[in-house]
């Protein structure tokens, strides 16, 4: 997905200003292509169109009445974020606790920052509605994610013993859950040189410092129909994170595999995985990319 910032119809050119990063491993020719936020193409039902110039926005109803329903109303989100819980190693967030809660209607993340988490072929931003970052003993319990049209539960470089419990995930643009460890630039243990730093997420071979999601539960969730607008997508996505323990719980309706374990370990007895892959039928249930050589503790 990329951003057009204008275009030149005189020299059918167009000027772009982000996107292109959400497949790590790059597209060498052009496939099918979509374009949206053009007056012309609005004629299907439940398109709509906002002029940013003339603050108009236009709407082809669902109905086959002229006028729309009095009870109309129309939302505009303006958060990707509704959670940010964030600490560091030295001085972690603990105890926090969120329970029977609906969150919803979170904006699109897909033109965001992205970072590569493995030697896969994913790509995922450093955003969700439930972003942990330093975080211990945190509980996400008996919540509703529903309409989200990014990742909802993300978990950042360093955690330990989050449980996420009995929530239901559904009508996500992205994955369910993510959980997603840092590792340094270094290339050796005398840092004999480096890698290439990213902006927000170090990418190297060297974990040692363990700023990566430990004994995390994942339990009694269930979810369905995910990866609306990112087809890379999972009930859970795992890379550079350990001790997973991920039981009784549902999945169907995916795009991809229900789960994806990148550089990292996790048990997921007695869960049920069906009806998935409605994009891939060449995915398994359980998926494990292709692996990055690692520098572990031991």
């Amino acid at each position: 997905m990329i951003g057009i910032h204008s275009g030149d119809l005189t020299e059918h050119g167009l000027l772009l200003f982000t996107g292109g990063f959400q497949g790590a491993e790059g597209f060498p020719a052009n496939a099918e292509w979509w374009i949206e936020g053009v007056g012309e193409e609005l004629d299907a039902r439940s398109e709509f169109l906002h002029d940013e110039v003339t603050q108009e926005l236009k709407y082809i109803t669902n109905t086959t009445e002229p006028e729309l329903p009095l009870h109309t109303r129309f939302e505009a989100t303006r958060h990707r974020c509704l959670f940010n819980i964030s600490g560091s190693p030295a001085a972690p967030v603990r105890g926090i606790a969120l329970r029977g809660l609906v969150l919803r209607d979170t904006k699109e993340s897909f033109l965001e920052d992205h970072g590569t988490p493995s030697g896969g072929d994913w790509a995922l931003p450093y955003v969700a509605a439930v972003t942990l970052d330093g975080a211990e003993s945190c509980e996400i319990a008996d919540c509703l994610f529903t309409r989200l049209d990014g990742i909802a539960v993300e978990l950042l470089g360093y955690s330990r013993g989050v449980e996420i419990l009995r929530n239901d995930f559904e009508y996500l643009g992205a994955s369910a859950i993510v959980l997603w460890g840092r590792t340094s630039t270094k290339l050796d243990e005398e840092d004999g040189g480096k890698v290439l730093p990213s902006a927000f997420h170090p990418q190297g071979p060297d974990s040692r410092a363990l700023d990566v999601p430990l004994d995390t539960l994942i339990e009694g969730n269930e979810g369905h129909d995910l990866g609306l607008w990112q087809k890379q997508s999972s009930l859970l996505f795992q890379a550079v994170a350990a001790r997973t323990t991920m039981r009784k719980n549902v999945a169907y309706n995916l795009p991809r595999a229900a789960i994806n374990l990148s550089t990292s370990e996790a048990l997921h007895p007695t869960s049920l995985f069906y009806m998935s892959m409605f994009v891939c039928p060449v995915c398994s249930h359980t998926f494990t990319s292709p692996r990055v050589l690692r520098t572990d503790p031991s």
